[in-house]
């Protein structure tokens, strides 16, 4: 049984109920026999879990099971006991400088190992700003309009069409696949989704867009030249041209 904390201590708003939830919808989905707990007063995770069937406990109240494969564990930031806890796994899901600097606080008084997850809409801290419990553990998140309409809805960003098709969806599949690959649950020949490099700019689309229409339009001047060169005028067609000129030199 393997267990993974999603904490931020002090910073709500990061996305850590979102986040949890996402990554036992894809355990769910992968076959693992997953459960949620929360250690929060608010109990966020429960509405999450509910309309998908998976098994939810109050960790302040209830005892954890030991029957299953993975235990996601919402942290809020008011929580005093997660160090009994002895986590596989501790998620630190980011989203502004502030958050970045409780992050290097959180990842120093944390069992096990630490993953920061940028669910970032600014520009973040550079490395070398942060200590070294941070750096290299990046998961960036794409934000998009398909992944903030998820807290609404309370499925997964996959659940809709739309949603499924969203960039969101894609990276936050792109960070369950590696959350649980680093606790030993998913095999990286297995994962569905590898992570990618970074997203091309705008000016860097447009860029290859405009090289794709010029390489279209270069083969489509190339092919009506070839049929000019290879077409034989036909009979008819000499009979009319004589005609024309014929018209035309009486006229």
């Amino acid at each position: 049984m393997e267990i993974i904390n999603v904490q931020n201590d002090n910073v709500g708003g990061v996305g850590r109920t979102t986040l949890a939830a996402h990554l036992l919808f894809f355990g769910a989905e992968f076959g693992l026999k997953v459960v949620g707990a929360s250690i929060d007063e608010r109990n966020d995770l429960y509405p999450w879990l509910r309309p998908a069937g998976i098994r939810w406990v109050d960790a302040l109240c209830e005892d954890l099971p030991t029957d299953v494969d993975l235990i996601v564990i919402d942290v809020g930031s008011s929580a005093k006991s997660v160090e009994v806890l002895r986590p596989s796994l501790t998620l630190i899901p980011v989203d502004r400088a502030a958050a970045e600097e409780c992050a290097r606080k959180t990842a120093a008084t944390v069992h096990g190992k630490v993953m920061r997850v940028r669910n970032y809409q600014g520009l973040p801290l550079a490395d070398e700003q942060l200590s070294p419990e941070l750096r290299s553990l990046d998961v960036v998140l794409t934000r998009c309009d398909q992944l903030a309409a998820t807290g609404w809805s309370l499925r997964p960003v996959w659940a809709s069409p739309l949603g499924a098709a969203s960039a969101g969806s894609r990276t936050v599949r792109e960070y369950a696949a590696e959350a649980l690959h680093r606790v030993g649950l998913l095999a990286p020949e297995h994962a569905p989704y590898v992570r990618r490099e970074r997203a091309p700019s705008l000016a860097e689309r447009e860029k290859q867009g405009a090289a794709r229409l010029a390489a279209y339009f270069e083969r489509f001047a190339a092919t009506k030249k070839t049929e000019l060169e290879t077409c034989q005028p036909q009979p008819w067609m000499v009979e009319w041209a004589r005609d024309v000129e014929s018209s035309l030199t009486g006229n």
